[in-house]
Order: structure tokens, then sequence, then C-alpha cells
């Protein structure tokens, strides 16, 4: 599963029932240039496909 969380609200903003690097990209490709550019900060666990799919793609 892949959960993506605003921490300033404290809520869920987006999930899917899988993970992986395509199901991450699927989120950022919602997002437009503006909202991605907002993006401060990033917390995630050490897998190597999210550090990979957010330099790409935030």
């Amino acid at each position: 599963m892949t959960i993506v969380v605003d921490h300033d609200t404290n809520s869920v903003i987006w999930c899917h029932d899988k993970h992986g690097k395509e199901v991450l990209s699927d989120f950022f490709e919602l997002l437009t240039p503006e909202q991605r550019e907002s993006i401060e900060c990033i917390s995630a666990d050490g897998a190597r496909w999210i550090a990979a799919c957010i330099e790409e793609l935030s």
C-alpha cells in the first residue's frame, strides 16, 4: 500500500492499494508543476525506488 500524507494537516491526501515506483509516479503525475514545487519535505522509508521516483518527479 502507498499512502501520501500532508504532514501540515495530518491528513491522507492520496492512497493506492499497491506500491512501487510506478504507483508513486502516478501520484506525482496528478500534481501541477506549482504543486510539485510547493513540496518542502518528503519523508519515506529507505526504499531506493522511492528516492529515485522523488528525484525524477518532484
